[in-house]
């Protein structure tokens, strides 16, 4: 008595047959174009499992220093509260 489901979709794939596979997108594509598939596609799968969950996308929000002092500033601000300095 059989109680697992087995999926037809994906036969039995062992290594020859991905060996097989990787030669066949070798040769269309060039080794060249390779890994920036391999990226894409690696970035794709993870933005598609942020979406899944729920993440939202979180947004750096770069806060304003002084280029003299380092001090935080306020949005705006045309002159640095601590050295004076104008930005």
């Amino acid at each position: 008595m059989n109680t697992g489901v087995q999926l037809a979709i994906i036969p039995n794939v062992g290594p020859w047959e991905l060996a097989l596979i990787l030669l066949i997108v070798l040769i269309i594509f060039g080794a060249n174009k390779l890994p920036k598939i391999a990226k894409d596609l690696g970035s794709g799968i993870r933005e598609f499992k942020k979406s899944i969950s729920g993440e939202a996308a979180e947004e750096k929000k770069e806060e304003a220093k002084c280029v003299k002092c380092g001090a935080k500033l306020q949005a705006g601000a045309k002159f640095c509260p601590s050295c004076g300095a104008e930005q």
